[in-house]
């Protein structure tokens, strides 16, 4: 939303509405804000590439219910 707002650029949600500005638009911040929001963007896509890889270690290799543990169980 901070990236938005430092480029003048309205946030729409889901297509359906655009939110009223909350701050005067800052230009002098979007360098900063688009840094901060790459690095937590490429962090997260990280963090779950890394789970996804270790949940599938534990099923294909170690052999344990660690991935079935974490799977819904079908209702009988």
């Amino acid at each position: 939303m901070c990236r938005s707002l430092s480029a003048s650029k309205p946030i729409l949600v889901a297509g359906l509405f655009v939110l009223p500005p909350l701050a005067d638009p800052n230009p002098d911040l979007y360098n900063i804000v688009k840094y901060v929001h790459t690095w937590t963007a490429w962090a997260c896509g990280a963090l779950v590439s890394g789970h996804l890889l270790i949940a599938l270690k534990h099923h294909l290799f170690d052999k344990d219910e660690v991935l079935a543990g974490m799977l819904p169980r079908s209702q009988k």
